[in-house]
């Protein structure tokens, strides 16, 4: 039997795998892609790409219908400007008096703006409408006063009795409700509605004067 001298495993030079060879790229071919890449061809081939894609052709802006007119913006009570507080506390005898006060406005210039102060003591009976006013708008830069001044030590006053009330401001630029209603059409079928916005105190009424 012949024996021979076996290299250790670390010295063994690397094979590459079975059936597979690396074949390398001649230095010429390797230059020459790269001078394709940096010179002119390269920027003509992109250049023609762009304008078959349509990104450096002119485009035309053609509206096929007018543009509708602008629907109607609902009126804003000024959170900020509104007195008393939301719950009041009263007697309604003799030297009571309480004054109810916010400022209102309309972005639309020129809208019929009505304020109706509502008293709604329950649901079995409809609200008590009171000093009803209205406005013309004059833009949101102008701000309209509303105010409502009860005569408490008055037993007819709606606000005399006592127990708890619910008193309402109601702000529309149509007609003072709850719920929107349609404002006019439009021929393509949209609807411009009328808005209603309201803010609420709670009087608590007690019998008795007050303190002068």
């Amino acid at each position: 039997m012949s024996c021979r001298r076996l290299l250790p495993r670390r010295n063994r030079p690397a094979q590459p795998p079975s059936g597979r060879r690396h074949k390398a790229i001649k230095p010429d071919r390797l230059a020459s892609g790269l001078l394709w890449f940096s010179g002119p061809g390269f920027f003509i081939w992109a250049f023609a790409a762009a304008s078959l894609s349509g990104c450096f052709l002119p485009q035309e802006d053609t509206l096929l219908d007018p543009v509708p007119p602008p629907l109607n913006r609902p009126p804003v009570i000024l959170e900020n400007l509104i007195s008393p507080q939301p719950i009041v506390n009263t007697n309604n005898g003799n030297g009571c008096s309480l004054e109810f006060s916010l400022y209102v406005e309309d972005p639309d210039d020129g809208d019929v703006v009505n304020i109706e102060w509502q008293i709604v003591d329950d649901t079995l009976h409809p609200a008590q409408a009171q000093s009803p006013e209205s406005f013309v708008s004059q833009g949101a830069a102008h701000p309209y006063h509303s105010t409502y001044v009860p005569n408490l030590s008055l037993p007819a006053d709606p606000l005399h009795s006592p127990r708890e009330h619910l008193l309402q401001a109601v702000v529309a630029d149509g007609t003072p409700i709850r719920a929107p209603l349609p404002r006019n059409t439009f021929a393509d079928g949209g609807i411009n509605p009328q808005y209603s916005v309201l803010h609420s105190w709670f009087v608590n009424v007690q019998q008795g004067d007050c303190s002068q």
